[in-house]
């Protein structure tokens, strides 16, 4: 039989390792149900009252509230089994989701674009449209400025102004008026900004221009708020306008603009044409003292560059100032000014009376080489120039001063004999052929498009014919353009009627005899035409016509004009 005795109390003992265990967890050894009482006691839990042989079941404690907030959370936003998604449904939800975070207006975004898809139904009654516009007022009130900045909400906002009331047109006015100038900046906001130019009644629109003031070059200078100046210097009246065109010349003169414009708002001013035509870039230098119109030129040229180095030329404001600018600076000014214009980025501005009196300019006082870009600019372009009210004067400057007539044959006559037909039919292109047979004539030329062309007395004579140059013969479109001035003087060298005549020679004067011989009775009928008929008849001013295509060729158009107009 074993001995008995006492137990072991070695390392390896439960009592030993019991301790340890106390030590360990803080329980302190000992008996362990005794020490969870303690600890319930000492948490302020009570011992429940249990039924004899129940074992004691220990309470949690009070829980803090602010952890009970996140609890609620987890039942209003249960969370997604993505699982059980297909793979598309998976990324609507993820990119409605980064939106989300992006764009903290993205659902309000979503609503009007859904409400806009209503109104745009066919089947949607009058009715519910007016009370689409209304949900769409108001759910965008006070929000103008970051819906603006959005491809979808700018549309809609855009409709509200078309199609709303005149109280939703005046709150979105109200709120668009203080972000005016940011909206303008912005690739989809500059739209905005232009339908509420558009539907803004004329009473209201000096407060909006208002907003405007002392930003005009900074907008000129900016792609959208070029667009929207544009709109704006339409819709202004001449004052107005008069005071946006001051900006560009100095902060002095702008400021004095501005309050005869303010003025002239606040009395009513009764001949507004009289007073803009007081606010003109030449009265500002000759009201300035001699010492500030260099200050004043320098202000102009320093506004003005920026924007034609952009190509940003163009809104009409734009022609307006080169226009002045190219009158009244000097000329080494003046050259380094629209040395930039001298490509195709001109043939933007020739729609108007203030663009072509530019390209007139750069003509006039251009260099050889600026005579010949401004030629190869025309290339491939030169019907929609010439048919243009105000672009076919400059293929009229250029028959008038350039002296390389090879290249200007090349790049310009060429293109207008073969659309002859088209071209003495009409009011404008005509012009072109009639400056060749009677030049300066104001018969045919108003006086403002022969105020465009050179002084006639600064070109040379005939008597110095024999100094004037050959044409060019082995002349090239794509040749240097570093070459010598073609001009010793201040417009060209070679006489006018050497020019015209060599412009008639090859092609041109024989397909505009054909033409009338062919087509003797329609041009004698057209009230534009006959004129033109009637001028190739008598072989154009000093017989260059008859020199260019010789007789035989006026024998057969002696014989179409002599046969009855029943036969022809």
């Amino acid at each position: 039989m074993p001995k008995s005795g006492p137990k072991p109390t070695g390392s390896g003992s439960k009592a030993n390792r019991a301790e340890r265990r106390g030590k360990r967890f803080g329980t302190g050894g000992g008996n362990q149900t005794e020490s969870k009482a303690v600890k319930a006691k000492k948490a302020g839990i009570s011992k429940p009252k249990s039924k004899p042989g129940r074992k004691f079941r220990e309470t949690k404690p009070n829980v803090k509230p602010e952890k009970t907030k996140a609890a609620p959370k987890s039942k209003a936003e249960p969370e997604i089994d993505f699982n059980s998604l297909d793979d598309k449904t998976k990324k609507k939800l993820i990119d409605a989701k980064r939106k989300t975070d992006r764009k903290p207006l993205h659902p309000l975004i979503q609503e009007l674009s859904a409400e806009w898809e209503v109104y745009k139904a066919r089947t949607t009654s009058a009715t519910e449209k007016t009370k689409i516009i209304a949900i769409l007022a108001d759910k965008s009130k006070g929000k103008v400025a970051a819906l603006g900045n959005d491809h979808k909400a700018s549309r809609v906002l855009q409709a509200v102004l078309k199609f709303g009331s005149s109280a939703h047109k005046q709150k979105l006015l109200e709120e668009a008026r203080r972000d005016i100038l940011p909206l303008s900046k912005s690739t989809y906001g500059n739209f905005l900004i232009r339908k509420l130019l558009e539907s803004t009644p004329p009473a209201d629109l000096p407060k909006l221009l208002a907003a405007f003031r002392g930003k005009i070059t900074q907008l000129a200078r900016h792609p959208c708020g070029s667009a929207v100046l544009d709109v704006a210097y339409t819709l202004a009246n001449p004052v107005e306008k008069a005071a946006m065109l001051a900006e560009f010349y100095g902060p002095e003169f702008a400021l004095d603009a501005q309050t005869k414009a303010v003025v002239a708002a606040t009395k009513g001013e009764k001949n507004p044409n009289a007073l803009a035509r007081g606010m003109q870039f030449k009265d500002a230098l000759a009201g300035a003292p001699p010492g500030k119109r260099k200050s004043v030129v320098h202000n102009s040229v320093r506004s003005i560059v920026p924007i034609v180095e952009k190509g940003l030329i163009g809104p009409e404001y734009v022609h307006r100032v080169l226009a002045e600018l190219v009158n009244e600076v000097p000329k080494a000014v003046m050259t380094e000014l629209l040395e930039n214009l001298c490509d195709t980025a001109l043939l933007r501005m020739l729609h108007t009376m203030e663009g072509i009196t530019v390209g007139a300019a750069m003509v006039r006082h251009g260099a050889a080489k600026d005579r010949k870009k401004i030629a190869r600019a025309l290339k491939g372009n030169v019907m929609k120039v010439a048919l243009d009210d105000h672009g076919h004067m400059l293929i009229v400057c250029l028959m008038d001063v350039m002296d390389d007539t090879m290249n200007l044959k090349k790049m310009v006559v060429s293109e207008l004999t073969k659309n002859l037909d088209d071209a003495i039919f009409n009011k404008y292109a005509r012009r072109c052929v009639l400056h060749l047979l009677a030049p300066r004539s104001k018969a045919y030329f108003p006086q403002q498009f022969l105020d465009l062309l050179p002084d006639p007395h600064d070109a040379p004579s005939t008597d110095t014919m024999e100094e004037a140059p050959p044409p060019t013969v082995k002349g090239d479109e794509d040749e240097d353009d570093d070459e010598d001035d073609e001009g010793g003087g201040p417009v060209s060298k070679k006489p006018a009627a050497v020019r015209r005549q060599e412009l008639l020679q090859g092609g041109l004067g024989q397909a505009l005899v054909d033409v009338c011989c062919a087509r003797t009775a329609e041009l004698l009928r057209s009230q534009t035409s006959a004129e033109l008929l009637m001028e190739v008849v008598r072989g154009g001013v000093d017989g260059s016509l008859a020199i260019a295509v010789g007789l035989e060729s006026y024998r057969k158009l002696y014989d179409a004009w002599q046969r009855p107009l029943g036969r022809c």
